[in-house]
């Protein structure tokens, strides 16, 4: 089966995997992960409607304003990670140690408070978590 349709390609095979694991899917996403098609082949014929109704659903513009937001969340976040260097291989002691170093004054705690909250928000954004 073949579907002519604008479509974000990354959201809308999780999707589909998630209604039939054993269907082959194929198209020809460009750069941004949007393709112009789908092909889906070996569908399961009791969840062929619902396939194509995650299919109608889809909503492509949406699924890439998304995924380019959680891109901007990403870039937003590194120059304040890069000022803590090596954070992503810290052991707890090591972020505790980074801390004591840092924290010399109220100031300088709200500094050091708003790196973490965007070192989590990186996490959660890359990690894919939310």
């Amino acid at each position: 089966m073949r579907i002519e349709r604008r479509i974000y390609w990354n959201e809308l095979i999780n999707v589909l995997k998630s209604i039939d694991p054993t269907c082959g899917l194929s198209g020809e996403p460009d750069n941004d992960g949007i393709s112009s098609f789908i092909e889906l082949r070996n569908i399961d014929a009791s969840k062929e409607s619902d396939i194509l109704n995650a299919i109608n659903a889809h909503n492509a513009d949406a699924a890439l304003a998304a995924w380019n937001a959680k891109k901007q969340r990403q870039l937003d976040a590194s120059p304040a990670i890069r000022n803590m260097p090596n954070w992503g291989t810290w052991t707890p002691q090591e972020a505790e140690a980074w801390i004591e170093l840092n924290v010399k004054s109220l100031a300088s705690a709200k500094s050091v408070l708003k790196k973490l909250a965007v070192a989590v928000c990186y996490l959660r954004d890359h990690g894919g978590i939310v």
